[in-house]
């Protein structure tokens, strides 16, 4: 293969290139040409572009410089401040421009690269990350109502559960023998409402009631059964203990002296 050096017809130019070979004529010829269009103002001919255009190599005149390519392409701008946001529209020029990096001269080391898989990649997963991140806002905003939602029934049930409390914790403290399914249920209401802000209700002195009652009854039954002393007193203070001020008329017998 024969490889000749290619010389500037300019007898005053000493531009020389070297290493195409001389069986690529319209190679050579182009770049020639296009060492004379950039050095001495000399155009291609239409022949000439018609090749350039064809092999993607830079029209003299119609080049950029490698500032107007940092002006142009910038970089990405980070979030918040002046810099407006990344929309689907500045994408999509960001990868015109992209596409259009062989337009720069000189090119950067790795253009090819940047040009045709780098940007393309970081696009792509911007567009991703977007299209995530609004199914995530989505799912947020579906939460937070549903949650909403719940907050707004919860302070329904409480209200209600309050209410109850406070009628049914009455109701058993009028009542001699309320039944162990109302104090059950009215055990239940308190706990359910253990940390609900209300008014004074009877429902912590109806339950202390039945346990009193409850104690004292068990501390007569041990006595009646001949049980421990010691044993029966216990309970006869537990019971006065658990009975509430308001119902200090029940009087529980005095504790016997243990022999």
């Amino acid at each position: 293969m024969k490889i000749s050096p290619i010389y500037c017809p300019d007898p005053s130019c000493r531009w020389s290139a070297h290493g195409i070979p001389d069986e690529f004529v319209e190679a050579r010829d182009w770049h020639l040409a296009a060492h004379r269009a950039d050095v001495h103002g000399v155009q291609p001919t239409p022949e000439q572009v018609a090749y350039a255009t064809r092999a993607g190599h830079v029209i003299p005149g119609t080049a950029k410089t490698t500032d107007d390519a940092v002006a142009v392409l910038g970089a990405l701008p980070v979030p918040g401040g002046d810099q407006p946001p990344l929309d689907e529209q500045r994408l999509a020029e960001i990868d015109a421009r992209a596409a259009h990096l062989y337009e720069y001269v000189p090119l950067p080391p790795e253009a090819d690269q940047l040009a045709g898989e780098d940007v393309p990649a970081l696009l792509a997963e911007i567009q991703h990350l977007r299209h995530q991140q609004s199914l995530d806002d989505a799912e947020y905003e579906q939460a937070t109502a549903e949650l909403a939602t719940a907050k707004a029934r919860i302070t329904e049930l409480e209200k209600a559960a309050v209410e109850a409390r406070v009628a049914l914790g009455s109701l058993c403290y009028d009542l001699e023998d309320p039944g162990t399914a109302a104090l059950g249920a009215l055990h239940l209401l308190t706990q359910a409402t253990v940390w609900t802000e209300t008014g004074p209700d009877f429902a912590a002195d109806a339950l202390a009631q039945h346990d009193a009652k409850v104690l004292h009854e068990t501390a007569q039954a041990m006595e009646v059964a001949g049980h421990d002393d010691d044993a029966v007193n216990l309970l006869y203070l537990l019971a006065d203990g658990a009975t509430p001020k308001a119902a200090a008329n029940q009087t529980n017998p005095a504790p016997k002296e243990a022999s």
